[in-house]
């Protein structure tokens, strides 16, 4: 029987009125408590799954505080529960205790999603990144012996060679593209294979070999294996066969692609077990007729998709579940989260081989979206003092706002008709915000995301506390130098505390180019240049370019590499008087405060030193140039150094002329005492920042506008700044913490770089 509720708090109100069936007109809400003081309803918009995660722990913590409240009181349901389980682990962990119903029996088992992926073989267009999901299985892995260290020469055998997707060109007409094995399996593996057939170029190839180092051989046959299994079990899976054909398929299937150990023993004799089960059904209705592979893949996949019957709904916790019918079961705390207006309610799987779904629809056909309007009515009167309604409205990338289920999007305007505009607590993007531990509303209980006071300090004098203790390098390249004037951050962390904070995966790409980005577009120009130094015809390194697959094999590729045999034969017209092919390379060391500086020139003559890249020349490209013509003036060879570059397919260059052996000593001291002193502590020195803030002031700006303008560009997110790097925007808010020490180091840093060149 209904149990009349209070209608002194808004989830009560609500009830009754649904009891009732009152229209909002009807409603009574005398003596209903300030929202300020009603938690019995609220709804909640996140950014992702993970803060509707975090945003949920804490509302439970606030529910716990009433000693009425247990965890066994808390019922947490979802549209789809699979797609939570991961952030769920993650944000629980042992926060509080909770079991997951509905766990299907793919979550934990490798065999069990990667079989189902496998059959879809003949739908797959074999991208790169697939393949690789694969030999990260390790019983796949462990059947054609390849090991973890395998697994990465593999992925880096993959991204040096072009593999994108498609078997070969043939197979790509299956998916209406020309007939073009470029960046295909067959590309990558013929340069695999060459590499290993022959250690010399040979210019009549299709494609150019790839180098393997001899102990690679090993991983590479084993490679080849599994590429060949896949390939012939795509084929084989594209017939059309008969329950027993298919059952027989999918034994070989699994016994070619899996080798099991310890419980993954289990996960295969499930599925032996199903491939039975699939053939003795055919038997007892004594089907022997052909069907598709859809239709093997949806009877499998629905048996894998079955509730694992060793879990229980109930376990002793909060309770995590998918919404399903038949659990209106009452819960003091009902939280619904993943009210997403895609996700729910939820829409009918079509399959093509369903005969249901081609005829118009009849009264009385069953429609999963009623079903799941009738559940979000048995959740919202399943609650006995709190509901919890969460949904991702916010883009994650963009921040544009997102519509909730239309269920949700409903029980919203009833509230605000009955009781006022209804506020939907807008969450911060990152749970650290400020906003979590000022704005009562929304008050965190994890306290480890609060940042201490003294870390908000705009004073950038805290960096300085960032000390390190190992000893000091007395010898050093001005590579070395460079590295660290360029980046002192970077070189700090890196070099003195051992912490890296570029270290990214990288993913496996599975769309082929369409246009160069700037670091291929540079790698490019240069082999352009060295081709021009060694008179290669263009017309033959352009074909080994295209051999590499650094560039798509069309026109619009074609086009690219003839803008940049422009630029690069431009360059080489300009510095060809002073290039010398197969000029030795001279090093030369000088021991300057302490430090032993030295360097290695590859175009070095009595009269000048020549230094040229595929680039532009910016401040940053020049300070190695500019520290080589100190080392070699400090060294007793004052001469000239020649600066060569390419901006845009246009010429630029410059030089820096001979300079006194006395001033250039002067200057590498400068700049090894800065080296000194930011190996012992982080050195304040954002290059880029402090360039531009440089070149600001010099052109007459005082300084609080030169910092506003150094700011606006910092804020930018399309401008190539300090912004941008993994450190700097670590260490530093704004630019505008820089103070006049900071100033006073980059003019010393600085300005002895751009007084001395020389644009042409």
């Amino acid at each position: 029987d209904f149990v009349p509720r209070h209608r002194t708090h808004r989830l009560g109100i609500l009830q009754d009125d649904i009891y009732w069936a009152r229209e909002t007109e009807d409603s009574v809400i005398d003596g209903l408590l300030p929202e300020t003081q009603d938690a019995s309803l609220g709804f909640h918009s996140c950014h992702s799954p993970l803060r509707e995660m975090e945003v949920l722990l804490d509302r439970i913590y606030r529910a716990l505080a009433d000693p009425a409240i247990r965890v066994t009181d808390i019922l947490v349901m979802a549209p789809d529960i699979q797609k939570y389980i991961a952030v769920i682990q993650a944000v629980f962990g042992d926060a509080l205790p909770y079991g997951i119903a509905d766990q299907n029996q793919y979550q934990n088992s490798d065999i069990l999603r990667s079989f189902i992926q496998l059959l879809n073989l003949p739908n797959s267009r074999l991208p790169a990144s697939e393949l690789i999901t694969y030999l990260e299985v390790p019983a796949i892995a462990r059947r054609f012996g390849i090991d973890d260290e395998g697994v990465t020469f593999i992925k880096a055998w993959i991204k040096a060679t072009g593999i994108r997707w498609g078997r070969d060109g043939a197979s790509k007409q299956k998916w209406s593209v020309p007939d073009e094995t470029h960046f295909t399996w067959q590309f990558g593996l013929d340069q695999l294979l060459m590499g290993v057939l022959t250690d010399e170029p040979i210019t009549d190839l299709s494609v150019l070999p790839y180098a393997l180092p001899l102990d690679h051989l090993l991983v590479l046959n084993a490679f080849l294996d599994f590429c060949q299994t896949v390939f012939e079990t795509q084929t084989q899976l594209e017939t059309v066969r008969s329950p027993e054909q298919w059952a027989s398929a999918i034994s070989s299937l699994l016994e070619r692609l899996f080798d099991p150990v310890d419980q993954e023993r289990q996960d295969l004799i499930k599925l032996l077990d199903l491939n039975e089960a699939f053939l003795q059904l055919s038997v007892d209705e004594n089907f022997d007729r052909r069907v598709s592979l859809d239709f093997v893949i949806a009877w499998f996949d629905g048996q894998l998709n079955r509730p694992n019957p060793a879990m229980r709904f109930i376990n002793g916790g909060i309770t995590f579940s998918t919404l399903t019918p038949m659990r209106s079961i009452p819960f003091k705390m009902v939280c619904l989260i993943g009210m997403n207006e895609s996700d729910f309610p939820r829409r009918d799987a079509v399959h093509p081989f369903d005969l249901m779904t081609a005829a118009p629809a009849r009264i009385g056909d069953r429609s999963r979206r009623d079903d799941d309007r009738y559940l979000f009515l048995e959740a919202l009167l399943s609650a006995r003092d709190r509901l919890h309604i969460s949904y991702c409205g916010r883009g994650i990338r963009d921040n544009e706002l997102k519509p909730p289920s239309v269920l949700v999007s409903e029980l919203l305007d009833y509230c605000n008709a009955v009781f006022g505009q209804q506020t939907v607590i807008d969450h911060p993007l990152q749970p650290f915000s400020q906003r979590y531990f000022q704005d009562p509303l929304i008050q965190s209980f994890e306290n480890h995301w609060r940042v201490n006071p003294s870390r908000q300090s705009k004073d950038l004098t805290r960096l300085s506390e960032i000390t390190s203790s190992e000893p000091i390098p007395t010898s050093l390249s001005i590579e070395t130098l460079s590295r660290f004037l360029l980046n002192p951050a970077r070189y700090f962390f890196e070099s003195r505390l051992n912490i890296n904070l570029t270290l990214r995966h990288e993913a496996i790409e599975d769309l082929e180019p369409f246009s160069l980005d700037p670091l291929t577009r540079f790698h490019i120009t240069d082999l352009a240049i060295q081709a021009q130094a060694t008179g290669t015809p263009k017309k033959q390194w352009v074909a080994d370019i295209l051999k590499q697959g650094l560039v798509p094999n069309f026109s619009l590729g074609k086009q690219a590499l003839n803008t940049i045999a422009v630029a690069a034969e431009l360059l080489f017209n300009e510095i060809q008087g002073v290039y010398q092919l197969g000029r030795p390379s001279v090093t030369r060391a000088q021991n300057v405060h302490s430090f032993t500086l030295q360097g290695r020139f590859d175009q070095l003559s009595a009269e000048h030193y020549l230094s040229y890249r595929a680039g532009d020349l910016t401040a940053r490209h020049l300070m190695q140039p500019f520290l080589a013509h100190l080392l070699l003036a400090s060294s007793g060879a004052p001469i000239k150094t020649l600066t060569y570059g390419v901006r845009k397919g246009q010429l630029v260059s410059g030089h820096f002329e001979p300079m006194d052996q006395a001033r250039a000593k002067d200057l590498l001291g400068t700049y090894l005492q800065a080296f000194t002193q930011g190996n012992s502590a982080l050195l304040v020195f954002p290059f880029e920042t402090c360039r531009a803030l440089l070149s600001h002031l010099d052109k007459g700006l005082a300084l609080p506008d030169a910092l506003d303008q150094v700011e606006q560009t910092w804020r930018d997110p399309k401008a190539l700044t300090d912004a941008q790097d993994p450190y700097w925007s670590r260490l530093i808010e704004s630019p505008l913490t820089l103070n006049q020490l900071n100033i006073d180091l980059a003019r010393a840093l600085l300005d002895p770089l751009t007084e001395a060149w020389v644009q042409s």
